[in-house]
């Protein structure tokens, strides 16, 4: 008889227990619409290391959480295979003189983007840039590959120099942001290398401008670069020249 009263009891527990874990329940919430609805924060501490099999968690507009297909990069990449050499003795001229010159992309050139709007207007190129759509903590960084093309072995001066850097505008001119400085040995003057200007970290603001640029460092730097200097493509290389945005948010 005690026997089978524990069995009913056992039942009636069982019936309970699965009545409550089938209900949906509300952490400050009077109506749950989800087996567990948190109107709230929450905080995790001393959370383990996952295994290379985990999956990235995401909270959608309505604030359902699930797993997220592809986690979303914030990035802008563009690179070109297009020269951008100058033969034009106003050219030469001006960029001896010590001219920046502004490193020029083409629309089509963008491999992926969605943080900036680019203003590329091909028949003038003051006005090339790219413009940021939202404020945040954003990487840049580049490359150029780049040739004085001196062919004078016999010049006094035995180097040539070029200045590569990326540049913001900010109170109506444009300043450094980062450079990066290479020389040509007079024996290998007439070839290409590659010019890398390292990442750099900072905050900008929605409308705030990037772009990059090349000049000689001075107009007495060196030798004077000469006819068909400028952006090459190094043989054995698929591009010319190249630029990153990544967003840190």
């Amino acid at each position: 008889m005690v026997f089978i009263k524990k069995i009913k009891v056992a039942s009636f527990l069982f019936l309970i227990t699965n009545c409550v874990f089938g209900q949906m329940t509300g952490i400050n919430t009077q109506k749950p619409e989800a087996d567990l609805h948190v109107k709230g924060d929450m905080i995790l501490t001393e959370t383990p290391v996952l295994s290379t099999q985990a999956h990235v968690l995401g909270v959608n507009d309505k604030g359902n959480i699930g797993i997220l297909p592809v986690v979303p990069a914030k990035l802008m990449f563009i690179q070109s295979s297009k020269l951008q050499t100058y033969t034009d003795v106003g050219s030469i001229n001006k960029f001896n003189a010590g001219d920046e010159f502004i490193v020029a992309w083409d629309l089509s050139e963008i491999v992926t983007n969605n943080i900036v709007a680019f203003n590329g207007n091909p028949s003038n190129l003051d006005t090339q840039y790219f413009e940021f759509k939202e404020g945040g903590m954003y990487e840049i960084s580049g490359f150029i590959n780049y040739s004085p093309n001196i062919t004078n072995k016999y010049a006094t001066e035995r180097y040539a120099g070029v200045n590569v850097a990326i540049q913001y505008y900010e109170n109506g001119k444009w300043e450094n942001l980062a450079a990066a400085r290479s020389l040509f040995s007079i024996d290998y003057a007439d070839l290409s290398q590659t010019i890398n200007v390292a990442p750099a970290i900072k905050q900008f603001a929605k409308g705030d401008r990037l772009r990059m640029i090349f000049k000689r460092p001075a107009s007495d730097f060196g030798m004077s670069h000469e006819k068909n200097f400028g952006i090459h493509k190094p043989t054995g290389t698929a591009f010319t020249k190249g630029f990153k945005i990544i967003a840190y948010k």
